[in-house]
């Protein structure tokens, strides 16, 4: 049996790759040995869209992924940073399980799958939440996301918090950095995938994503599943978990062969 593991598609960015995706979703609704997909967060781009307008563009997407499900294949799905929402929908009987982390154990291995901003310093969940519901329609989106996370406090924590304005605003617009943008600092991303190695408990084999940098380490215990949009080279990547096995595959593509040293 199969388990495939996506990360960040970033539906309703600009440049996600939803064309391919499609016929992605295409060819896993044809294998026959499929049990399990992971999504591992940053499905959505929630960020800067409006939540309905970006869930609304995408049904297609969710039809094909409950169309799969009826074919007696499981879907997890593990909430990045750019979809933390999705967290307060587990009471609504939606067709999917959200996460903040998830495990499954399959031929005796025990997977742990995590989105990966966990490893990220820059990142700060706090703010996740208003960013989600900060469009940028409505202006400068850090500004927003100040004001909808500060709208969630008391009147004297407001005013206090006025006071941290500053670096809360700082925060916000650091947090608002694509992973291309960031990426100009490759240390950055180093630092990332060497903290998230040094993670693993001993008998796991940690699954991420987030840095948008598909990879399995040498030892194979740790692997990210990259992305699906335009502006990252290898684009187009996923996991494929089977009798115990890390594939690392490029759809439409060869499979990356290479492992990093961590």
């Amino acid at each position: 049996m199969t388990t495939i593991v996506v990360s960040d598609v970033h539906l309703g960015y600009k440049n996600c790759n939803k064309k391919d995706f499609n016929k992605f979703l295409d060819e896993l609704s044809k294998m026959d040995e499929l049990n399990h997909i992971v999504i591992c967060g940053d499905f959505i781009d929630m960020w800067r869209r409006d939540l309905v307008g970006v869930m609304l563009e995408n049904a297609d997407i969710f039809i094909k992924l409950k169309d799969i499900q009826k074919s007696g294949v499981t879907v997890d799905y593990v909430a990045g940073n750019h979809d933390y929402h999705i967290l307060k929908l587990n009471d609504y009987g939606y067709q999917f399980v959200f996460h903040e982390e998830f495990f499954l154990t399959m031929d005796d291995i025990k997977y742990k799958f995590l989105h990966g901003y966990e490893f990220d310093c820059d990142q700060d969940k706090i703010y996740f939440d208003a960013l989600c519901y900060s469009s940028d329609k409505l202006g400068d989106i850090a500004g927003n996301a100040w004001k909808i996370f500060n709208s969630g406090k008391s009147r004297l924590g407001w005013v206090l918090g006025f006071f941290d304005k500053r670096k809360d605003m700082r925060k916000l617009r650091a947090l608002l950095l694509t992973p291309e943008e960031r990426q100009k600092n490759a240390i950055v991303f180093e630092r990332i995938e060497k903290k998230a190695c040094r993670s693993v408990k001993k008998g796991e084999v940690l699954i991420f994503g987030h840095t948008h940098e598909p990879f399995i380490n040498t030892t194979e215990n740790v692997a990210n599943a990259g992305s699906w949009v335009k502006d990252h080279t290898p684009s187009n990547t996923y996991l494929e978990i089977k009798d115990g096995k890390i594939s690392l595959k490029i759809f439409g593509g060869e499979d990356i062969t290479e492992r990093l040293d961590y």
